[in-house]
Parts: structure tokens; C-alpha cells; sequence
């Protein structure tokens, strides 16, 4: 087999097996007062968090903190909730849920939660943390538009036309700040002059990549000829994935990305493939 065919077959065998989870994201309905989450609506956000879950590989040690602190999902703007004592299971993220009506164009909001717990705890079996080049949070949460005109999807695996805003792209958006993607101490070390220099996305991008806001890719910005999943607006009918760069960002945080991004040459081929592909949301 000529070299060039060889190392073809190695990218597709990377990209084609990556189906057992590593880190399970359980979400908490028990502040969804408003009844927002329907079976239908669970089904359509968990396929989110199955998808991110199987692409990260990091082994996370059980934790019980003190304390933890996050914001209500129903009312994000109001007093943080709490919970103590409280003990997340290895392996595992937790993410409060819920709706509420969100100002303006927002869609949704979400982010880590805060916690006290005496080290080693506090790390989850990551040493980096303590020096701010990892990231291992007990979870977080995520706050969805309530009024919004939401498309749920049943089946995630395929994309087909719709109206209307779709629940799983903004999903896979705000689990990414849940896992620190701009909300992560490691994340800020890695800011600088409005642009991102995280070693794997400077190299995927060709120099430091550019920021809006400072927690988000520029607005538009495309990876591989696809929006970015992480810039900071998405329009209504449009589905969009993890891109290549979307999951460098997640690998200079800390994370173990199980598909690391392709180098060129073997770039290109990712146009071919059906590949791995919100803080706040907004529509476009």
C-alpha cells in the first residue's frame, strides 16, 4: 500500500473509532419547574452529552466537596443555589438543567459550577489543576430559552432539513463552556491580545486564533470549511458540530480529546468525512 494511501486508512481508522464513552455527562432535571423537559427534549440533550463524553478521554477520581455553587437554571440572573455536602461519582460531570426567559437573542447560558473540597479531592486526579493547565470540574449548568423556537431532534446521527433553532447544536455549544471552553482558568492563561494561543488550535489555525469576547472563537470563524461550533451566534435551520479547531480549544484546556485534530496533509481529507463535528448563545 503507497505511503501516502497508508496514512489515508490511519486518519479514517482515528476518526471511525471513537464510540466508547469515556466520561459520562448526567444531567439533573430537578429544577425544571417550568415542565420544560419532555422526554422528547431529555432524548435530543443527551445525545449532546453522549457526544461529548466519548470524546473526551480523561480518567476523573470520584470528589466530595464541601460545597458547590452554580446558578439557577431557571432564574440564572438571581442568587446562586447551592448543595452540601456534595459527591460526584469517577468518571462522571454533573449539569443542572433547566429554562428560563432570556433577554434579547439568547438562547441559552451555561457554565461550570464552583466547589470547595480539600486537595486531593478538589483536582479529581488531575495535577495540572492546581497550576491552571487542566481543568476538572464537578460539572455545571446550563439554562435554555423557554420561549424560543426550538427544533429537538431524535436522531442526531443524521442531519435533514428544519426550521426553527436546533437544540442540539446550542446544547453542544453550552456543554463546552460547562467543560471550560472560555469559562476555565486554563482557558485565560491561554488569552492574549483578544486571541487564543493555545498550543494545538494555534497550530491547527496557523497562528493565534481570534476571539470575540474572550470566552468565544470570532464570530463566523470556520474550521475545515465549517462554522465553528464555538464562535457566539448560530442562525435558525443551520445544525453545527465540533470542528477541528472547536476540539483543539478543549485539548489546550486539559482535555484528553480522543480525535485529535488532523495535520496536514491528511487535513483535507476531513472535508470528506462526516466529522466530529453555547456562556451565551446568541442567534444570528
Amino acid at each position: 500500500m503507497p505511503g501516502s494511501i497508508r496514512a489515508i486508512a490511519a486518519a479514517i481508522l482515528l476518526l471511525t473509532s471513537l464510540e466508547a464513552p469515556a466520561l459520562i455527562i448526567r444531567f439533573d432535571y430537578g429544577h425544571d419547574s417550568a415542565g420544560f423537559f419532555t422526554s422528547e427534549r431529555r432524548n435530543t440533550l443527551e445525545q449532546a452529552g453522549d457526544w461529548i463524553g466519548s470524546h473526551l478521554a480523561d480518567t476523573l477520581d470520584a470528589a466530595t466537596y464541601t460545597t458547590i455553587q452554580y446558578e439557577d437554571p431557571e432564574n440564572p440572573s438571581g442568587p446562586a443555589l447551592s448543595s452540601s455536602p456534595f459527591t460526584i461519582p469517577a468518571g462522571e460531570l454533573r449539569v443542572f438543567v433547566g429554562s428560563a426567559l432570556h433577554s434579547g437573542s439568547v438562547l441559552a447560558t451555561g457554565g461550570p459550577g464552583t466547589g470547595l473540597a480539600l486537595p486531593p479531592e478538589v483536582f479529581r486526579g488531575q495535577p495540572g489543576v492546581a497550576s491552571g493547565t487542566d481543568f476538572a470540574p464537578w460539572g455545571g449548568v446550563i439554562s435554555f430559552d423557554r420561549d424560543s423556537s426550538w427544533y429537538f431532534d431524535q436522531d442526531t446521527t443524521t442531519d435533514e432539513p428544519f426550521s426553527g433553532f436546533d437544540f442540539y447544536s446550542v446544547a453542544l455549544h453550552e456543554l463546552g463552556h460547562v467543560i471550560g471552553f472560555g469559562t476555565a482558568p486554563s482557558w485565560n492563561k491561554k488569552v492574549s491580545g483578544g486571541s487564543f494561543i493555545g498550543a494545538a488550535a494555534t497550530a491547527l489555525y496557523g497562528g493565534p486564533v481570534p476571539l470575540a469576547g474572550g470566552s468565544h472563537w470570532q464570530d463566523g470563524l470556520a474550521s475545515n470549511g465549517l462554522e465553528t461550533a464555538m464562535d457566539p451566534t448560530i442562525a435558525a435551520g443551520v445544525r453545527k458540530r465540533f470542528t477541528p479547531l472547536d476540539l483543539a480549544g478543549l485539548q489546550d484546556i486539559g482535555w484528553e480529546v480522543t480525535a485529535v485534530p488532523l495535520p496536514a496533509p491528511l487535513f483535507l481529507l476531513a472535508t470528506l468525512l462526516p466529522l466530529l463535528f453555547s456562556r451565551r448563545l446568541r442567534t444570528a
